[in-house]
């Protein structure tokens, strides 16, 4: 078969559901509602592609993409079901605090054995590489890596 026949295989597997969808001024801004519904929907099409396209091949969804707010708790709450990854945002200087805020929201809401994934941390201005770790975030705490 020719290169034009076969289909693309970039094996892309990890989506993340919207970046700050709480975040008006950077295209969110609908309610917890409508983030649940758009999760919910993305989640099952997501799903139907791997099952009957790719069966056999792993994806993950990564949610809700936001910090510092009660929203990732809300969502963990209404649309848990559609995402196994937490992602969120983190712009302290010393991201244990709120890591581990999030570890405890994530045990209370049947995401305890999910990986927490710090998509931007430290400060949008910089100091990626100076974020304190402090002591004992805990396990499964993973930093994605950062084009500037």
């Amino acid at each position: 078969m020719g290169a034009a026949t076969q289909p693309n295989n970039y094996s892309v597997n990890d989506f993340e559901v919207d970046n700050k969808p709480n975040n008006s001024g950077q295209g969110g801004g609908g309610t917890i509602t409508d983030y649940d519904a758009f999760m919910h929907y993305t989640y099952d099409a997501i799903s139907y592609v791997y099952h009957t396209y790719l069966p056999g091949r792993t994806f993950h969804v990564y949610a809700p993409v936001t910090g510092g707010s009660r929203w990732s708790r809300d969502v963990m709450v209404h649309a848990g079901a559609s995402f196994d990854t937490i992602d969120v945002h983190n712009y302290n200087s010393d991201i244990t605090g709120y890591t581990q805020h999030m570890h405890g929201w994530m045990n209370q809401n049947g995401k305890a054995q999910a990986e927490l994934w710090l998509s931007e941390w430290a400060t949008y201005q910089g100091g990626y590489q100076s974020a304190s770790t402090g002591e004992n975030i805990g396990p499964r705490f993973l930093c994605s890596s950062v084009v500037m």
